[in-house]
């Protein structure tokens, strides 16, 4: 869409932050007619099916969290809800279509033996107090590291290296909205090295961190934000995890627009896909590149998360952040939403 042209990376010609539309197939009558069942009548009476077993699903977890409050050790409470909670966070997936995730674990390293080696992956290595580099299109995400890793979320400010705990609710409710400049007055925020000492302490799981600070249609790697500036890498273990959803009629990722809309499409889909690729831990160590790079510990360690990121997702990296989302966002809604163009016509 030319309206939006000025939200196309330069380099690449990539839009980033646009909703992605499904290649046009021939013309077929059988087809059209398919897909007009699908939408009006089998669509609607798969998403009322669905719904009833995500309502259920959510309701049991959010009654598991609660009760789990009361669980004084912080590392017998994990233990419990990796058991009770688990379960259920994966069903959450599988009720919105998600019935198979393929998992892999990758290696980026050449040679003989060392290719790019793809095998199913177990999380074990992954430990409270350590790090989850991921990218971020969807709330599915939020979902999908919740049931694998039961971690820490996190919000981080595009101003600041900061970075404010969430839970998972709170996690699903920031997706896709307007990113933060900086923390609200009364928030309390934490360094990452910090919060990864408190995660740690109290086993409260890896933190998870998506370093673009905002969500993209998943064709490219938004410009990562300041938050690895003064990161112990000596003592933290950083994993990075790369997500990507493969469709073929309706997308999954959610960058703008409604978001209930949005849900009801992706619920209403016969089946969703999820490929996750992790890069194997041997190769995620900094401590190298550091030693042998010129930069100060910060520079080197956000530069080779950078890099490695991108050779395990294969996406190309664009020249658009955070603030040139705020900017398409602020553009999106005065388009298109009148309730919107009424606000700022008062102001």
């Amino acid at each position: 869409m030319e309206k939006y042209s000025r939200w196309r990376d330069a380099s690449t010609g990539i839009q980033p932050f646009l909703p992605p539309v499904p290649l046009r197939t021939e013309a077929n009558p059988l087809i059209t007619l398919h897909k007009t069942l699908k939408d009006y009548l089998l669509g609607p009476l798969i998403f009322g099916v669905r719904l009833v077993g995500i309502l259920l699903c959510s309701l049991l977890i959010a009654l598991f969290e609660f009760c789990l409050n009361f669980v004084p050790n912080g590392h017998l409470r994990r233990q419990f809800r990796r058991v009770l909670i688990s379960p259920f966070s994966r069903l959450l997936l599988l009720f919105t279509g998600f019935y198979w995730i393929s998992s892999e674990l990758s290696s980026i390293r050449k040679g003989r033996g060392q290719g790019a080696t793809r095998k199913k992956t177990t999380d074990t290595g992954v430990k409270s107090g350590d790090i989850i580099v991921a990218n971020h299109t969807s709330y599915i995400d939020i979902i999908y590291l919740y049931f694998r890793y039961d971690p820490v979320f996190t919000q981080i400010y595009s101003s600041k290296s900061v970075v404010r705990p969430l839970s998972f609710w709170s996690a699903l409710k920031e997706c896709g909205t307007y990113p933060e400049i900086e923390p609200k007055s009364k928030v309390q925020t934490y360094t990452l090295s910090e919060l990864c000492d408190i995660a740690k302490e109290q086993g409260r799981g890896p933190l998870v961190v998506f370093p673009e600070g905002t969500t993209s249609n998943g064709r490219a790697l938004l410009k990562f934000t300041s938050i690895f500036d003064g990161l112990d890498i000596q003592k933290i273990r950083i994993h990075i995890v790369a997500l990507k959803y493969v469709y073929e009629d309706y997308a999954p990722v959610y960058t703008v627009g409604s978001r209930l809309f949005h849900f009801f499409r992706l619920c209403s889909q016969y089946n969703n896909s999820l490929t996750v690729k992790r890069l194997n831990p041997a190769d995620a160590s900094l401590t190298d590149t550091v030693e042998a790079s010129g930069s100060s510990n910060e520079e080197a360690a956000s530069l080779k998360i950078n890099s490695l990121f991108s050779q395990v997702a294969r996406l190309r990296k664009v020249n658009l952040g955070v603030l040139d989302k705020r900017d398409f966002l602020e553009f999106y809604w005065s388009r298109t939403n009148s309730k919107y163009r009424q606000e700022q016509k008062k102001r």
